[in-house]
């Protein structure tokens, strides 16, 4: 079974002409690697949800032989407010230092923020990783091979993927990284700096739409904030089973670092399981969770236990979470709307988008 709202809502269209691409990524090549060989440049279909993959078989001339190098270009149609390559680049650079070696992020090849001939959008440059993805087309909760998993299974591999998680947040960054990675906005914490991440998220997305329930759901935000302050760690940003590529069932690299920062950790808590509670209830039309994958408040729980980190304040978290993940999901569809993939009405009718409209108005709870 495959789901066409999961195609739509996931896949980003890949608008960029590889033929076109070829010779000014052959300019770039020699310019970044003098003795450089290009042997193809290749287009990823659907590539990711806020940003375009271009791959690169390349020589680089270092006596490493034939290898394939990402390209992540920065979106013409940017979900994030904020995209910043350095940032990303450093984020990458310090997860490489600081993970597990059974646990593999990226390696940066290369910042490009120049817009060059050929190229229009600042990149990317990483390694290549190779595993075994939880995919969203088709949705894992429909079919493949972590359905075809049993229970047992599925709760070894969940539980992995919070240890995973958790070791991102274990990332030791000095006190001049910790200033570098945290988020560019007013505010004396944490807290303060997210919220006001939210508000510029908020104006982002209505710069293309009126979202009465995501002004809402950013004001409760604010007026609901708690009289609390965690230490910060590096927030994975968008920490869930889509993003992880495993070795049996154990994850063997993480993917997805575009919202990676210094901040609040239970944000990436809140969002692992949600984001597998909307997979299902929203994206799969309303398809049962997968059994062996913990529930919302147990998953919290295992955290807590693993990290002698107590998150407080749950509720509001995952209140957070579920606010990001409709705020970014609407922008997505805002895109598929303009390229014709999508109505206007498909907007609106976003899964988390409308999860939140129900939990917001008292229709439905907050997932246990």
């Amino acid at each position: 079974m495959r789901s066409k709202t999961i195609d739509a809502a996931i896949a980003t269209l890949s608008s960029s002409d590889t033929s076109a691409l070829e010779g000014a990524l052959f300019h770039w090549c020699k310019e970044t690697w003098p003795r450089a060989v290009l042997n193809g440049v290749r287009s990823k279909s659907g590539s990711g949800a806020s940003s375009e993959l271009i791959f690169l078989d390349i020589d680089k001339g270092e006596g490493q032989g034939l290898e394939t190098l990402v390209l992540r270009l920065n979106s013409r149609w940017p979900v994030y407010p904020i995209q910043d390559l350095h940032h990303q680049g450093r984020c990458l650079e310090i997860l490489g230092r600081a993970l597990p070696s059974s646990l593999k992020v990226a390696k940066v090849e290369a910042v490009e923020t120049r817009i060059l001939a050929g190229i229009d959008r600042p990149f990317l440059a990483m390694s290549y990783l190779e595993g075994r993805l939880a995919p969203d087309q088709p949705a894992y909760v429909l079919e493949g091979w972590l359905y075809d998993l049993d229970k047992r299974e599925r709760e070894q591999l969940w539980h992995a993927g919070v240890a995973a998680m958790l070791a991102v947040h274990n990332s030791h960054l000095s006190a001049e990284e910790s200033k570098e990675l945290s988020l560019p906005l007013a505010g004396e914490t944490a807290l303060q700096r997210m919220l006001n991440y939210w508000s510029l998220f908020l104006r982002h997305v209505e710069s293309n739409g009126d979202y009465p329930v995501l002004r809402a759901a950013v004001s409760w935000l604010h007026d609901n904030q708690p009289n609390y302050d965690s230490e910060p760690r590096l927030v994975w940003g968008d920490a869930s089973l889509r993003n992880m590529m495993f070795e049996g069932l154990a994850p063997s690299a993480l993917l997805d670092f575009e919202f990676a920062h210094l901040g609040l950790w239970e944000l990436d808590v809140a969002f692992y399981p949600l984001m597998d509670f909307v997979m299902a209830d929203g994206f799969a039309g309303g398809a049962e969770r997968l059994s062996g994958f913990a529930g919302l408040s147990d998953t919290m729980d295992y955290y807590e236990a693993l990290s002698g980190r107590k998150m407080v304040h749950r509720e509001y978290f995952l209140r957070m979470a579920l606010s990001y993940m409709a705020l970014s999901t609407t922008r997505v569809y805002q895109r598929l709307a303009i390229n014709g993939s999508i109505s206007s009405q498909a907007v609106y009718d976003n899964p988390p988008l409308q999860l939140l409209e129900d939990i917001m108005s008292g229709k439905r709870a907050l997932p246990a």
